[in-house]
């Protein structure tokens, strides 16, 4: 798929995101390059480092359930 399709995907979850927030909810859009894991598809746990994957979103729940 083009850059263009996966770019557009980015920022229909950035925009779902952001509207998502101002209703009242909690939503966070990782960009995992940023975050320093990097060459992932969209099946994040079908990936080699799917532990790693895991273990951020483990992170992120427990972060939620203890604020």
């Amino acid at each position: 798929m083009s850059t263009s399709f996966w770019r557009q995907v980015r920022d229909g979850a950035l925009a779902f995101a952001a509207q998502y927030n101002a209703d009242g909810g909690d939503c966070t859009v990782v960009d995992l390059p940023k975050i320093g894991i990097t060459g992932n598809s969209h099946f994040m746990f079908q990936e080699l480092n799917n532990k790693e994957i895991a273990d951020h979103i483990y992170q992120w729940l427990e972060s939620r359930a203890l604020a």
